[in-house]
């Protein structure tokens, strides 16, 4: 799996919606990297019940210690294939 995808299934532990991981936006994070970049949306801010949500500091608490585990998993798995 990619890291996208190991983010955005731990994403999920915190009550987040899956929207999937692909993109169907036409937009680059940035130029060529020697690193793997990832873009993280938890919530939406036009909709009223997640924008009280990113508000809350445990929610956003709760989503960067997933995208962390999300991280964490990925760096095992390339340890692993690198055995």
């Amino acid at each position: 799996m990619q890291l996208a995808q190991y983010i955005q299934k731990s994403m999920l532990n915190p009550g987040i919606n899956d929207f999937s991981n692909t993109s169907r936006l036409n937009f680059a994070l940035s130029c060529t990297t020697d690193f793997p970049e990832h873009f993280a949306e938890a919530t939406f801010h036009n909709n009223k019940e997640e924008e009280r949500m990113i508000l809350n500091p445990e929610f956003q608490k709760a989503v960067a210690t997933q995208i962390v585990k999300g991280i964490k998993c990925w760096l095992k798995s390339c340890k692993k294939n690198e055995d």
